[in-house]
């Protein structure tokens, strides 16, 4: 289990320089498109990067037991009792809402 956690992060580490050498590589080519019309705009607005986040799959066990525990009958009555309690009160603030 650690040495996948540390081949994960290792190609965390390498997608992120990746993306950080394409982000200069398309700063510089913009940069040179840009030198014509410098004196026209001297401020260049920067690309918002948006962090990512990588998430392990689920192995078939932990699927397995996922699936399983949601079809112990404790479970699934108590998710049931909890989407109706959530229906009730939508159906309750949705009759507040007609009469105001």
């Amino acid at each position: 289990m650690e040495e996948t956690q540390d081949e994960v992060d290792e190609e965390l580490e390498n997608a992120l320089k990746d993306i950080e050498s394409k982000f200069e590589n398309e700063k510089g080519e913009e940069e040179s498109k840009d030198d014509d019309n410098s004196k026209e705009s001297s401020k260049k607005e920067l690309p918002i990067l948006v962090p990512m986040c990588v998430y392990m799959p689920q192995t078939l066990e932990q699927l397995v037991s996922s699936i399983l525990t949601v079809a112990d009958y404790q479970t699934f009555s108590g998710l049931m009792r909890a989407k109706v309690t959530q229906q009730r009160t939508i159906l309750k603030l949705q009759k507040m809402e007609m009469r105001a």
